[in-house]
């Protein structure tokens, strides 16, 4: 780390360059770890990563400028209330950790300037924070933490990244809006859940998909990414404000309106839960994929309208909407590639979204 600003101190009668940090000393298996918490201009000056004299010591994907450039905006976009994980990171020579008394695993970090650091993970992170920085200096002062393994062992360490990846379980898109309070279409979905008539009791609000035997219709992560395309002129980061929450609601009552009174066999269901399952095998509309196809659909007759939609093209659209065929054998769906042939369950690929959508379109305008 030849770049980075050290300080002397003497140790066994010799000068020796090191980083010094308040820490906290651990144990894993063989290897020592220290945590640090680290202001972010300390993290994105002083903490710098050692470029790799080779590709077989890199223990780190390719860095994605675009994910990166993701969470610079978030940061910026959210300066009071952003969180980051901590960041991972091996350094390959002996460190020498002083403790505050005697037994305490407190103390002061002393990390030889002649050692690499390696990220293992979080470079997005603070490549990301990194650009924060530039837009918004305020935040530098602000705190990170930082996990450091001593570990010189270049096979080791790209071992080590592979047990931090192979473990994590994706957070399913249902809980992701569950949890969210933030992102309007997300506050929308669980808000028209709890509110339209033709939701209550057939929502699945915790699982990321409907399963065998369920009498739930639509999950709330195929009914937020409804609203995103029923209304997507907030997409845009920038223009993820509270004020969107509203329109996007408006527009998301709209919807199931018409759904309410166009499909006589949503209500049905809702009279006769135990008989979803077998309609879904019969219907491809008991599916969060058509759910998001009709949305577009809707979306786009809106952008067609210039926006608006009077209450006689609502009318219209839910009497074009009730003549819709939607059982699996109907032709249109697998002509267009929405549906395989000799299956019910529509294809939740962007591309075959799209290809049901223009059906509906055209069936709808």
């Amino acid at each position: 780390m030849p770049d980075n600003p050290a300080r002397s101190e003497t140790h066994n009668n010799m000068a020796v360059e090191t980083l010094s940090f308040p820490a906290i000393v651990g144990q894993q298996g063989d290897r020592k770890f220290y945590q640090l918490i680290l202001t972010n201009r300390e993290l994105t000056t002083r903490f710098a990563t050692s470029p790799c004299a080779s590709p077989n010591e890199k223990s780190q994907r390719e860095l994605d400028s675009k994910h990166a450039a993701k969470i610079a905006k978030y940061i910026v976009d959210n300066p009071q209330e952003y969180a980051l994980g901590s960041l991972t990171y091996a350094v390959d020579q002996p460190c020498r950790f002083v403790p505050t008394k005697l037994g305490s695993n407190v103390g002061i970090l002393h990390i030889p300037a002649s050692s690499s650091i390696h990220s293992l993970d979080g470079q997005h992170r603070r490549k990301g924070l990194t650009d924060a920085l530039l837009e918004n200096s305020s935040i530098a002062d602000e705190c990170s933490a930082v996990m450091l393994y001593e570990e010189s062992n270049p096979d080791k360490r790209r071992q080590m990244f592979s047990d931090f990846n192979s473990t994590p379980k994706k957070v399913s898109a249902t809980l992701t809006v569950q949890f969210d309070s933030r992102n309007p279409y997300k506050r929308a979905a669980k808000t028209i859940a709890a509110e339209h008539h033709l939701l209550e009791g057939v929502v699945e609000m915790t699982r990321p998909s409907i399963v065998s035997g369920s009498d739930k219709i639509w999950t709330l992560g195929g009914i937020s990414d409804a609203l995103e395309r029923v209304h997507p002129a907030f997409k845009k980061a920038r223009q993820m404000t509270p004020e969107a929450y509203g329109p996007i609601l408006d527009r998301a009552h709209v919807l199931f309106d018409i759904l309410h009174g166009a499909r006589i066999e949503l209500s049905e269901a809702k009279c006769a839960p135990a008989e979803i399952p077998t309609m879904r095998t019969e219907n491809i509309l008991f599916s969060s994929v058509t759910l998001r196809a009709i949305a577009g659909a809707l979306g786009e007759i809106y952008k067609n309208a210039g926006g608006e939609l009077s209450d006689d093209d609502i009318e219209d659209i839910t009497i074009r909407l009730s003549e819709v065929d939607f059982s699996p054998s109907n032709p249109a769906w697998s002509d267009c590639g929405f549906l395989s042939p000799g299956t019910s369950t529509p294809s939740s690929r962007l591309q075959e979204i799209k290809a049901g959508t223009n059906v509906l379109v055209k069936l709808l305008s």
